[in-house]
């Protein structure tokens, strides 16, 4: 639109690193599930889903949930969403509707645990154990 200047949404200068936007005040959301400590087990043959849960401010509403920087789903605050894994390793990202954010990385792998349902062990553990 020439000649209007338009404010950009805080969750737009989040993502493209946009510095003309003040930053939102609060708290930012913290994931809680999937554990950055943890390496998850799905079958050889297949993917498991893993549960996506943040803690977030009073103020959030919605969170949006992002695995190697691709939407996989947006979820009431307080909800739990579910994404289908495959093996790798992950940056799993949680954006609350205020542009605040939290991510870590995630390892999922096949042949860490003794059964075919998705697990997880702690790292290093070579599937000693579930958590």
């Amino acid at each position: 639109m020439g000649g209007i200047r338009r404010r950009c949404s805080r969750l737009f200068c989040h993502f493209f690193s946009v510095t003309s936007c003040r930053g939102p005040a609060g708290l930012a959301p913290r994931i809680s599930s999937p554990q950055p400590t943890l390496a998850y087990d799905v079958p050889a043959r297949g993917a498991a889903e893993i549960p996506l849960s943040a803690v977030a401010d009073a103020d959030a509403r919605r969170l949006f949930w992002f695995v190697d920087d691709a939407l996989v789903g947006v979820a009431d605050a307080g909800e739990t969403l579910f994404w289908r894994a495959r093996q790798g390793t992950h940056v799993v990202r949680v954006v609350d509707e205020n542009g605040r954010a939290d991510e870590h990385s995630l390892t999922v792998a096949s042949g860490l645990g003794p059964t075919d349902d998705a697990t997880c062990a702690p790292r290093g553990s070579g599937g000693r154990g579930r958590a």
